[in-house]
């Protein structure tokens, strides 16, 4: 990220979320389908952490938690 002036953790967030829109599908889960563009768009602002809540929430559904 340092080398890449913050690039490199845009790429990351909206990867990472589609690889979690994938991962719903495989399990027939409700996708939302705004959440790589909702990941950009915060991940942009400086406000990431509040995309890594909201993915992990969706992974604590994977589990039923």
């Amino acid at each position: 990220t340092i080398v890449t002036c913050g690039l490199y953790s845009l790429y990351y967030e909206y990867k990472f979320a589609m690889s979690m829109q994938e991962v719903q599908r495989s399990r027939g889960m409700q996708v939302n389908e705004n959440l790589p563009v909702l990941a950009l768009v915060l991940a942009f602002f400086g406000v990431a952490i509040v995309t890594w809540a909201i993915e992990q929430t969706e992974i604590n559904r994977w589990y039923g938690e």
